[in-house]
């Protein structure tokens, strides 16, 4: 659920359709450009939003009722799970090649 249409739509509701993206048939390069400018851009939003911006809702599939802010937190966490992954692969790596 992305928090631009939460806040712009009336009680969104969203399906879970990240699977279909594909993200392991892309290459890294461009994938992680597109990540890095996406998220500044959410960035530079998120620090212009009121109370009630932070405070409007729409309907995840599977979770339910989930306002901007949690959504954002998720993200957060979403995103320092992958960095924690991407550190254990590289000190695997690292390891591995002494």
């Amino acid at each position: 659920m992305t928090p631009m249409i939460v806040i712009t739509t009336r009680v969104p509701v969203f399906l879970n359709w990240q699977q279909s993206l594909r993200y392991n048939d892309r290459e890294l390069g461009p994938t992680l450009d597109a990540f890095t400018v996406a998220r500044d851009n959410n960035v530079r939003v998120y620090r212009s939003l009121t109370e009630a911006d932070w405070n409007k809702f729409g309907l995840h599939s599977e979770r339910g009722r989930e306002s901007v802010r949690d959504v954002v937190r998720l993200q957060a966490g979403h995103d320092l799970n992958h960095l924690r992954q991407i550190e254990g692969i590289l000190g695997i790596s690292a390891t591995a090649s002494q």
